[in-house]
C-alpha cells in the first residue's frame, strides 16, 4: 500500500483488523437524574448477551442482529465518479456545509478552513500552534460552529458570521468525538461523555463510561453513541440520552462505527468476520426494535442521510477503491453511484449533492432526482 493510502486509511473509523471479543457487561454507568452533576453515578444492571431480545430493567436492553445476508464479490470496475471543487483540501477529518459554503478540518495540521460550494480559493480560519496537530472532530450547530484539536486538548468556538475569529470553548485531555444537538454540543473526554450549552461553556457530565466511544450521532430527540470495550470482560453498546434520559442497549461483538441517525432510525457500518472473510456489515435499527444488517460488502467508512435517502462508502483495501451508494431509509433499492480512487475521508450532503474528501480533495457529485 502506498503512503497516501496509509495515510487515508488511518483516517477510516473502521481500522483493519477484527476486534470480536466475548460479550461480556454493560460499557458504563450513568446517573439517573439528566441533572445529575455526574458526581455519584449510578449503576446500570448489567445484562449478558443472548439469542433473543431480553428486557432489562432501567432502561437496558440486550439486542441480537437479525438474519445477515451474504456477502456478494463487489464489481469494482469504473468509471470514476465526482467533480473535484477543493483540491488542496485532501482527506479531510471533517468536512460540512454551512450556508452557501464548504467548511473543512484537515488532518494534517488541523488547519480550519472553507470555500465556495464551487470551490475557489479557501479561506484559511485557524491554524493551531501544535506543530503536529491532528484534525479531530467538525459539528455545525444553528449559530457556531465546533471543532477539535485533540493534541491540544481543545474544542474551539467560531461563530457562523463572516470573518468571525474561533475561540476556545472547552479545555479538555482529548475530546473527540464532537456533535451538536439542537441548543446543545455533546462530546466524549476523560472516559466520559459531556455536554454544554453552545451559547457558553457550561460542560457537564451526562455518562461515565468504562469504554471507548467509536461514534457518536444528533437525533431529534438528543444524541446517541456506540461504545466498544477496553477489557474483553465489558460488553459492546448503543446508548444515548434520549428525552433527557439515559438509555443502553447491549450488542453483539463487532467493532462499530460511522453512527447516523434519522426520524426514528439509527445506521451504523460493522467489521465482522464471516465465512469468506472479514467484511464489513451496514447495520439498521429503529428505536425499540433489534438491528437487522442490510448489506455485508467491503469495509464501510462513512455514512450520511439526505432527506429520505442514505448514502455511505465502502473501500476496498487491496484495490485502493471506494464505492458509492444510495439505498431508501428502509434499506431498499440500493443503488451504486460510482467508483472513487483511494479512500474517503469526510462525506456530508446538502441539497441533492454529495460532497466527499479523499486523496483527490473535495469532491462532489449531484444525486438523480427522487
Amino acid at each position: 500500500m502506498t503512503e497516501e493510502a496509509s495515510r487515508a486509511t488511518r483516517q477510516l473509523p473502521l481500522i483493519i483488523g477484527g476486534l470480536c471479543v466475548a460479550a461480556g457487561i454493560l460499557v458504563g454507568v450513568w446517573p439517573d437524574d439528566e441533572d445529575s452533576d455526574g458526581g455519584a453515578p449510578t449503576a446500570v444492571p448489567t445484562a449478558t448477551a443472548t439469542t433473543t431480545t431480553t428486557a432489562v430493567p432501567s432502561s437496558t436492553a440486550v439486542f441480537e442482529e437479525g438474519p445477515v445476508p451474504d456477502y456478494v464479490e463487489p464489481d469494482l470496475s469504473g468509471p470514476d465518479v465526482g467533480e473535484v471543487v477543493v483540491a488542496n483540501a485532501v482527506d479531510a477529518a471533517g468536512l460540512a456545509v454551512v450556508g452557501n459554503e464548504l467548511w473543512w478540518l484537515s488532518t494534517e495540521g488541523a488547519t480550519l478552513a472553507h470555500s465556495r460550494l464551487d470551490g475557489g480559493e479557501p479561506t484559511i480560519v485557524f491554524t493551531p500552534e501544535a506543530p503536529a496537530a491532528v484534525g479531530g472532530a467538525l459539528a455545525v450547530g444553528k449559530k457556531y460552529i465546533f471543532f477539535s484539536v485533540p493534541e491540544e486538548g481543545v474544542i474551539y468556538r467560531v461563530s457562523r458570521e463572516p470573518s468571525a475569529k474561533p475561540e476556545v470553548f472547552v479545555t479538555a485531555s482529548s475530546p473527540e468525538p464532537v456533535v451538536v444537538a439542537g441548543d446543545e454540543v455533546w462530546w466524549v473526554d476523560g472516559g466520559s461523555v459531556w455536554r454544554s450549552p453552545t451559547e457558553e461553556s457550561k460542560p457537564k457530565r451526562t455518562a461515565k463510561l468504562m469504554g471507548s466511544v467509536t461514534s457518536m450521532a444528533a437525533r431529534a430527540d438528543g444524541v446517541a453513541w456506540l461504545s466498544a470495550p477496553i477489557e474483553p470482560s465489558d460488553g459492546h453498546t448503543l446508548a444515548g440520552n434520549v428525552n433527557g434520559v439515559n438509555r443502553a442497549a447491549q450488542l453483539t461483538p463487532a467493532e462499530r462505527d460511522s453512527l447516523v441517525a434519522a426520524d426514528g432510525v439509527m445506521f451504523w457500518a460493522e467489521t465482522r468476520p464471516t465465512e469468506t472473510g472479514e467484511h464489513g456489515h451496514l447495520v439498521r435499527r429503529p428505536d425499540d426494535q433489534r438491528p437487522r444488517t442490510l448489506r455485508v460488502s467491503g469495509l464501510i467508512s462513512h455514512l450520511a442521510v439526505a432527506g429520505e435517502r442514505l448514502i455511505w462508502t465502502e473501500i476496498y483495501v487491496e484495490k485502493e477503491t471506494s464505492l458509492l451508494f444510495a439505498s431508501t431509509l428502509d434499506g431498499e433499492d440500493a443503488t451504486r453511484l460510482g467508483r472513487i480512487p483511494g479512500f474517503v475521508t469526510a462525506i456530508t450532503v446538502h441539497e441533492g449533492t454529495v460532497y466527499w474528501s479523499g486523496p483527490r480533495g473535495i469532491e462532489r457529485l449531484r444525486l438523480a432526482e427522487e
